[in-house]
């Protein structure tokens, strides 16, 4: 089919049509009393109140209208890429922000200087952006922030799973122990309730070589405690090479007064070399030295990364082909020690010492810089999308440790929907930890409208004033709609709360899930992470800015026939 136009008013019309179709299916989840929508996905109907799932189902049959919704769209992506929450917001916002846009429009403003207008009141009240630090620092939102305690963590994913206080416990828990960095998945329990497995130190994805090494019979596994480490990036080929390890490890044992409990060795090894180390094992003339062979895994640049990330948190060497000609000659500093060390058939999980005094490697002056390069590596966006996702999975492992979470349910239907929430509260709780918490039930971009009201506009030109203006007119929006949801009125519960505000309460709001105004919503447990709302001002912002500056806009149109 032949492209046609929209221009102008037009354009922004049918944009608008769009935005308010997706924005209307998609602030009635907001909030404790949201409601929920229901879709049919891979032949099954699905009821939920989670936000973007409900905005990646909305698909217009307009091509014109569709482009405003699909831009507004973007917006909740953009959030759900730096916070992993708050896409309703961020989708009730855009609307707002791109429909008093319009009407500014249509009453004389000229959209670039509105468009600019737009983003001064904006970062007045996010922050600017610090590139080196990645995240955005100071605004007014920052300037209402407290830190995160573990029961705001708590209160912080029960509100974003929407009320679910055993999903906000089992998310809380779990980012807690693992901290925000640590690696995290969701899989399915087996009884209806949720359940957090937690694997402390570093997990790889390789087993044992041979089940003779198994120890623990009944689960299949290798299990030993006090473990000496050797990292060889060079295969193993021999038996004479094999017993040059076996040699090298107990001298430096002996040399730093410890016993040689067992020997880990993680290589590509030959059946000769492991036949070898199986014989050793298997005499019973002399007390066996207890050794584990768990191949290498991966190759190339990855394997050289996930050895030297072993030997950060082992205090082992990687021995590379050239070191590796004179086995025997192998020196303490070679190997590394670990607490204890579980070996499956498919992976090996390795739990660093009990202190830092015990591996001289593993302490902050050397972890954090090495932390600080893997770091850049994620931030660099001039690498592949593969290797920043592998450096992601390096820091997780380093930093943390794994956790699963287990979701429970009576139906198969119930666990999807469940685990929808789970991860809407995974992001909200790792926001939440690593940058704080600011009043929460949409308080605090109420209070940054109260504030800048009274602040005297630096707009340079009337359109360029009435975009600050309307940033301000619309941050009540989110408060509001809450509330609508919950069943009250929302311009009474503005003005209530605004009467609060002024009587010197900063931190009261309104509790929909009770119907009350609370003093002090932080203290009730009522709060939002600080870069959750930050990002949906934020990504709202941008989208609207697009939609407000677009004269003419073009499609397929279903009317027109084909030539």
């Amino acid at each position: 089919m032949p492209n046609t136009q929209l221009y102008g008013k037009d354009a922004r019309n049918a944009l608008l049509e769009g935005a308010t179709k997706l924005n209307k299916a998609v602030a009635v989840t907001l909030g404790p009393a949201g409601r929920w929508n229901l879709f049919r996905h891979m032949g099954s109907v699905v009821s939920t109140k989670d936000g973007v799932t409900v905005a990646k189902e909305i698909q217009l049959s307009d091509p014109y209208e569709s482009q405003g919704a699909d831009l507004i769209k973007s917006a909740a992506g953009q959030t759900v890429n730096e916070a992993g929450d708050g896409t309703t917001t961020s989708v009730l916002l855009a609307h707002a922000i791109f429909k008093a846009g319009c009407d500014a429009i249509d009453a004389g403003a000229e959209p670039v200087q509105l468009v600019k207008g737009i983003e001064r009141a904006k970062t007045l009240i996010v922050g600017d952006y610090d590139a080196k630090a990645h995240k955005f620092q100071g605004g007014l939102l920052e300037s209402m922030s407290v830190p995160c305690s573990p029961e705001l963590a708590f209160q912080a994913a029960t509100i974003s799973a929407n009320g679910d206080e055993a999903v906000g416990k089992v998310v809380s828990d779990a980012i807690l122990r693992i901290g925000v960095d640590g690696a995290l998945t969701i899989g399915e329990s087996h009884s209806p309730d949720h359940v957090l497995e937690i694997v402390d130190g570093m997990q790889i994805p390789a087993g044992f070589t041979h089940p003779y090494f198994i120890n623990d019979g009944a689960r299949n596994r290798v299990v030993y405690d006090n473990v000496t480490v050797g990292l060889f990036d060079r295969r193993i080929s021999t038996a004479n090479e094999a017993t040059g390890i076996l040699t090298a490890a107990i001298k430096a044992a002996q040399k730093d007064s410890r016993a040689l409990a067992v020997l880990l060795i993680v290589a590509d090894i030959d059946p000769e070399a492991l036949a070898h180390i199986l014989r050793q094992k298997m005499k019973t003339d002399s007390p066996p030295i207890p050794v584990v062979v768990v191949r290498a895994p991966l190759w190339g640049d990855a394997r050289r990364d996930l050895f030297d990330d072993i030997g950060i948190i082992t205090g082992a060497n990687r021995i590379e082909s050239p070191q590796g000609k004179d086995y025997d000659q192998l020196s303490i500093k070679s190997f590394g020690f670990l607490e204890r060390v579980v070996v499956t058939q498919s992976k090996t999980i390795m739990t660093s010492p009990f202190s830092a005094e015990e591996n001289n490697l593993y302490n902050v002056n050397v972890l954090e810089p090495y932390l600080d390069r893997i770091k850049e590596i994620i931030a660099d966006e001039g690498l592949r999308p593969d290797e920043r996702d592998a450096a992601k999975g390096r820091l997780a492992a380093l930093t943390g440790g794994v956790a699963v979470i287990r979701v429970g349910g009576t139906s198969a239907d119930a666990v999807q929907e469940t685990k929808f929430r789970v991860e809407d509260a995974i992001h909200a709780t790792r926001a939440a930890v690593s940058e704080g918490v600011v009043p929460g039930g949409g308080s605090a971009l109420f209070f940054a409208m109260l504030i800048q009201s009274a602040v005297p506009s630096l707009a340079s030109t009337s359109s360029e004033s009435k975009g600050e203006d309307l940033i301000y007119s619309i941050l009540p929006r989110p408060m509001e709609q809450i509330a609508a949801n919950a069943g009250f009125e929302s311009v009474d519960v503005a003005a209530f709360v605004s009467e609060r505000w002024k009587e010197g309460r900063p931190k009261c709001g309104f509790d929909a899930g009770s119907g009350k105004l609370i003093d002090d919503m932080i203290a009730a447990g009522i709060v939002d992470p600080l870069r959750v709302v930050r990002s949906a001002l934020n990504a709202a912002c941008s989208a609207a800015a697009i939609l407000l500056k677009t004269e003419c806009i073009s499609a397929e149109d279903p009317q027109v026939p084909q030539k």
